[in-house]
């Protein structure tokens, strides 16, 4: 057991060596800290100016891409798109877009931390948040236009005798149900 005891004593004794040296770098850190922010200053104020600058210009290509996005034909049943289908192609496309967008502004989001410049992200922010809402909302909107088609066309195949009133007037009810409890927004768009 002599050598184990040894051993132990070793290894606390080079340990405490390594704390001892981490502290002393810690300290000398910590002394040279202010010197090291003036001589940095003037670098990220630069850096802190062109982040803003940037940032400025995804904020305008944001709202460039919003009115664009609206501008789109899936906001507009009167467009009538081929039952959707050609509607859910845009919406891809749009997807796609979109998520280049959001990717450019997470990157900025990230430096604007880095730089303490968080609240000159928030318009930019906001207006990626609200076009990614809408074409969540827009997508389901479709989706329940194209179950509804369907179940019209379904209706339409059947025989007389066949028709069920109540089942058609109950499926009706829950359609409209769906539609209530979509966003008010996206309502609008119907």
């Amino acid at each position: 057991y002599g050598s184990l005891d040894e051993a132990t004593a070793a290894a606390a004794g080079e340990a405490a060596t390594r704390l001892d040296a981490v502290e002393g770098a810690w300290k000398e850190a910590k002394r040279a800290a202010p010197g090291v922010r003036k001589a940095i200053k003037i670098s990220q104020d630069l850096e802190g100016a062109k982040l803003l600058a940037d940032i400025g210009v995804l904020t305008q290509e944001a709202a460039d891409h919003r009115a664009a996005f609206l501008e789109q034909p899936v906001f507009r049943v009167a467009e009538s798109l081929d039952a959707g289908f050609e509607a859910y192609a845009l919406v891809d496309t749009m997807h796609a877009a979109l998520a280049d967008l959001e990717a450019k502004v997470r990157v900025k989001e990230d430096l604007a931390a880095v730089f303490e410049r968080t609240d000159a992200m928030a318009q930019a922010k906001e207006t990626v948040d609200a076009c990614r809402r809408e074409l969540v909302g827009i997508k389901h909107l479709w989706d329940l236009s194209h179950t509804v088609d369907a179940s019209v066309a379904q209706w339409k195949s059947q025989r007389w005798a066949e028709v069920d009133v109540a089942a058609i007037e109950a499926e009706a009810k829950r359609f409209l149900k769906q539609l209530r409890g979509h966003d008010p927004a996206v309502r609008a768009f119907a």
